[in-house]
């Protein structure tokens, strides 16, 4: 925020220049505001890791269709892990994804409702691609009893995913990985986010290219990771 601020405060100051040039009277020039950091939960490529592995925890079923829903919903939760962790969309832009959205043959997302209503294409890894393409063309329709419906994330009852059922999703995943300093952590969807732009960087991305990745309108915001990094050092 104090970044937004700082911007508009410097722009304010040099419209303050010019009409001090044209003979116009002035108030004083703006302080900028101290940039004050605040930490961000990040989570290791461990615990990632972890959290794709309790996807795959077996469980004793009643019968075949009882596995074959929940064979759909723990697909359902790769994918999610995929697009939050593996493609770093924000909350909202993960659960207005629609299918035409994925973008197989290109490898890539189409995110029709980034934040200030903005698009991107965002790139996907061929692991990425293939959990969603798993969910997308297996999961996804026996979530759908025979509903129909554009959305991406589907819920058991074929209906869109909402923010607040995915997150419930990731707070599952994390008690039933019986690790405390995962569930100490509580991480939510944006952690997953704020956890591969750390990682991109730690690997030697350019901040410019990781900036493009989060769909970021100012580098500003992307650069608040190098704080992170320096932090870990």
């Amino acid at each position: 925020m104090n970044a937004s601020i700082n911007v508009g405060i410097s722009s304010v100051n040099k419209f303050f220049e010019y009409l001090q040039q044209i003979g116009k009277p002035t108030p004083e020039n703006l302080e900028y505001v101290e940039e004050r950091y605040k930490p961000r939960n990040i989570l290791s490529l461990n615990e990632i890791n972890l959290l794709y592995e309790t996807t795959h925890q077996t469980h004793h079923f009643a019968n075949a269709e009882t596995k074959a829903k929940q064979e759909a919903v723990s697909q359902r939760d790769r994918a999610m892990l995929c697009i939050y962790y593996g493609c770093g969309l924000r909350k909202s832009e993960g659960t207005n994804l629609n299918t035409s959205d994925i973008l197989t043959e290109r490898k890539l997302i189409h995110v029709r409702k980034g934040k200030g209503s903005k698009e991107r294409y965002v790139p996907v890894t061929e692991n990425n691609l293939k959990h969603i393409t798993e969910y997308l063309q297996n999961g996804r329709n026996l979530l759908l009893t025979g509903n129909e419906s554009d959305s991406f994330f589907i819920n058991q009852y074929g209906q869109p995913c909402s923010d607040q059922a995915l997150s419930a999703r990731l707070d599952r995943l994390v008690r039933n990985s019986n690790n405390s300093v995962l569930q100490a952590r509580k991480p939510s969807l944006h952690t997953l986010r704020h956890s591969i732009a750390t990682h991109l960087l730690q690997q030697g991305m350019e901040i410019e290219m990781i900036q493009k990745f989060l769909g970021h309108s100012s580098l500003e915001s992307t650069q608040l990771y190098t704080h992170i990094l320096n932090e870990q050092l």
